[in-house]
């Protein structure tokens, strides 16, 4: 018997999941004017990106008076990206934050360094400058306030604003929580 009710429940969630949003009741619910059809996006690496423009250029057009959203909307997903992190890099709570962060891999084990996924997504030469760095910080031939993490900071929006090439495919690092808590806030929206 609870066999049964628990299937029937199962049943009753998956049915309910595959019904399709309708547009008026999710406008009258919301407030928010629904779309008939989306954009799919490349899968480049700069789908965050593509997703925030997507986003904010449909309120720009339908809601023309919002506050916020950062002023003019470059044309595309890709000159967005790079307008977002020029103002990014500006961010002093954003270049704070990746400061800390780069400290933190400066100063760690290598071990530890090694295990840290996002050092190994960013382009090999800036891995192998953080790698070689940290080999001298916990090696002990250089103190850690002896580098210039401003310039570091630098060479990091650098590193993830570049557009990659492997194999003739080209693409775009993924951001990361640093980038999409500090593009919340430079152009005024939450998620």
């Amino acid at each position: 018997e609870e066999k049964e009710r628990g299937e029937r429940e199962r049943r009753e969630k998956v049915a309910a999941m595959a019904k399709g949003v309708d547009p008026e009741q999710y406008e009258k619910d919301t407030g928010v004017k629904w779309a008939s059809s989306f954009t799919d996006v490349p899968d480049d690496g700069n789908c965050l990106m593509h997703a925030v423009w997507l986003g904010l250029s449909a309120l720009k057009k339908h809601y023309p008076n919002l506050p916020g959203g950062g002023g003019e909307l470059p044309t595309s997903a890709e000159r967005f990206r790079l307008a977002a992190l020029m103002k990014m890099a500006k961010d002093l709570g954003y270049r704070e934050a990746v400061s800390n962060q780069l400290q933190l891999w400066l100063s760690v084990d290598c071990d530890v360094l090694y295990s840290l996924e996002d050092l190994f997504l960013l382009p090999p030469d800036f891995q192998s400058l953080v790698v070689n760095t940290n080999l001298e910080v916990t090696g002990g031939a250089v103190q850690l306030e002896q580098i210039d993490i401003g310039a570091m900071v630098d060479q990091y929006i650098a590193a993830i604003s570049q557009k990659q090439t492997d194999s003739g495919r080209e693409f775009y690092l993924p951001l990361g929580e640093l980038e999409l808590e500090t593009l919340c806030r430079v152009y005024g929206f939450r998620l």
